[in-house]
């Protein structure tokens, strides 16, 4: 069983799955092509910097209430590789069943039209800024955290 099953089926990853997934990431990184040798942590500086561009659209693209909406609507998700394509979908049921709506003040027609253009640099900027907000108590603020990301993760 590898580490990824592990880590599905437990919750809490002990300390020697974490380090084989991080060892067997690392190797599967560097192998991707051996002529350039590009180092795992370069591949994470393009990540990051596609998150950075993300969050620049996001903060372009949805007010303060939309974005509140949204970290009150999927405070409960387990984050994933694929989270960020079912984001429009939790929203939807955020309307439906707990009109989230009506407590953020948010048209949500036009929510999900807007989540319904991102492209795939922005959903994966909101799904991580959901994650990031609800693991660190610190951000109330859903302006704050973008500040904090933009300090912390810059390009």
């Amino acid at each position: 069983m590898n580490s990824i099953s592990i880590m599905k089926m437990s919750g809490e990853p002990d300390k020697k799955s974490l380090r084989n997934y991080r060892n067997k990431l690392i190797t599967e990184i560097t192998s991707r092509n051996k002529r350039m040798a590009i180092e795992p942590w370069e591949e994470l500086d393009r990540y990051n910097a596609i998150l950075w561009i993300g969050r620049q659209n996001l903060k372009q693209m949805l007010s303060e209430s939309e974005l509140a909406f949204i970290f009150d609507a999927c405070k409960s998700l387990c984050f994933e590789a694929s989270t960020p394509h079912f984001l429009r979908m939790r929203v939807q049921n955020a309307i439906r069943f707990e009109q989230l709506d009506v407590k953020w003040n948010v048209d949500e027609v036009a929510l999900v039209e807007k989540l319904r253009t991102f492209d795939t640099a922005t959903l994966y900027a909101l799904a991580d800024v959901i994650e990031q907000f609800w693991m660190d108590a610190q951000w109330t603020n859903v302006t704050k955290i973008f500040r904090e990301l933009d300090e912390r993760r810059a390009p």
